[in-house]
């Protein structure tokens, strides 16, 4: 069985930097999330993993998804679940990892 961690959560400027260019935010008007956007979005949180996970709880994907926002939206990518609130501003990374 697959088991992630949530190793990254960003709110405030830095959540919103990553936000916006997720959703192609261009001045006021959003375009929305596309394969391309999320793939980035995916690479710039990836930064923010930090090296050791081992001390972070295990969750399957099931238990993460009711771990995140009602309003949220969760998207998977490869090795990663990444969630955002386009209104409140916050975004969130979970890395797969082994058993």
């Amino acid at each position: 069985m697959e088991r992630f961690v949530e190793a990254v959560f960003l709110q405030g400027d830095d959540g919103w930097t990553i936000v916006d260019q997720l959703m192609n935010t261009e001045g006021v008007v959003m375009h929305g999330a596309t394969d391309e956007s999320i793939v980035k979005a995916c690479e710039a949180l990836a930064e923010y993993v930090p090296d050791e996970l081992d001390h972070l709880e295990r969750h399957t994907f099931e238990e993460l998804e009711a771990r995140m926002g009602t309003h949220d939206r969760v998207v998977r990518n490869g090795d990663y679940v990444m969630n955002w609130h386009t209104g409140l501003g916050y975004i969130g990374l979970a890395v797969k990892v082994d058993n």
